[in-house]
């Protein structure tokens, strides 16, 4: 964690590259995307819950969910 706060351009610039570096799709499996999204954004093992909601190329969309 950084805690570094952007807006505007500077932050659309830092969250596209992470977004472009993911490399799942609505195959694989719910914990390998978890993982993948927590490890791009350095989130801690100190939350309680985790939501991320993905919209696919193809339009398609899912929902992962991770709660301690």
């Amino acid at each position: 964690q950084t805690n570094e706060k952007l807006s505007g351009n500077d932050a659309y610039t830092k969250i596209e590259s992470v977004l472009k570096g993911f490399t799942f799709n609505v195959n694989t499996p719910d914990k390998q995307v978890i993982q993948e999204v927590k490890d791009a954004f350095k989130v801690g093992e100190d939350y309680k819950e985790l939501e991320i909601d993905v919209r696919f190329a193809d339009g398609g969309e899912k929902e992962y969910r991770d709660v301690k």
